[in-house]
């Protein structure tokens, strides 16, 4: 199924009383009593609650006191990824991908309304300046590497506006030991981001939210409904991760 992610938060934020939900919160440290788990924030504000979920991406700050150190791995990869407005080049129902050679690898799939969302890999060493970085120092699509692709999908990329494009280099992480500790949890890219090469990104934090909230409900009690729920995600998203690193080291790359 492939939607529009805006579509989703919009699904998500209909539901939700507006009151829960607070901006510019920068999470400075985390602290734990028998029962509850605390957020301190960088404004001097604090949260305290029965669960703490750390659903805060690849970067995620959560996960330093979870698992400390973890590092990004490399895939190879600078992205860009795009929505434009397209009624010709992919109808309805379609998703087109262009197998990676000669150093790129390309996808276009409907979204839904007339929009077309693209995504567009070239192969990359990073430099010195930018190891550690989520972006590369020059975000532009090197027009020697997009002619490589046949016109009609160059098209599809040149006619999409500045701002509706994203940039970024291609990273996951190793499958951790653990996803949660005390009361504090991870979920979704925090607790296992991936390659996007099986397309298991949102759906796997989809899977966990879903999986997360089964286990609260049946379970006698927050510290066996975590146990329960790490026993059932670690060798699934583990999975995802090995496969989707494999594929997307060696399939097609020069």
């Amino acid at each position: 199924m492939l939607v529009h992610r805006k579509a989703i938060l919009e699904a998500l934020l209909d539901k939700l009383p507006p009151d829960c939900i607070h901006f510019n919160a920068e999470l400075a440290s985390i602290a734990q009593t028998e029962h509850s788990a605390i957020a301190h924030f960088k404004d001097g504000s604090k949260w305290e609650g029965d669960l703490l979920i750390g659903a805060d991406g690849i970067v995620s700050k959560v996960r330093q006191y979870i698992v400390p150190g973890v590092e990004l791995f490399y895939l190879g990869d600078i992205v860009w990824r795009g929505i434009v407005e397209d009624r010709s080049f992919c109808p309805e129902g379609n998703f087109f991908v262009y197998v990676r050679g000669r150093g790129i690898y390309a996808n276009f799939f409907h979204i839904g309304g007339g929009r077309t969302h693209w995504g567009f890999f070239i192969e990359k060493e990073r430099t010195d300046s930018e190891i550690g970085k989520l972006q590369p120092n020059n975000i532009t699509i090197p027009p020697q590497e997009l002619a490589k692709l046949p016109d009609d999908a160059r098209n599809v990329i040149e006619s999409t506006p500045v701002e509706n494009i994203f940039c970024r280099f291609s990273y996951d992480i190793d499958p951790l030991p653990k996803i949660y500790d005390g009361r504090v949890i991870l979920i979704g890219d925090a607790a296992h981001a991936k390659s996007s090469t099986r397309a298991r990104g949102m759906t796997s934090g989809w899977e966990d939210g879903l999986c997360l909230a089964k286990h609260l409900r049946d379970s006698a009690n927050i510290a066996e409904a975590l146990e329960n729920f790490q026993a059932e995600r670690l060798p699934i998203v583990h999975e995802y991760q090995r496969t989707s690193r494999e594929m997307s080291l060696k399939i097609g790359r020069r």
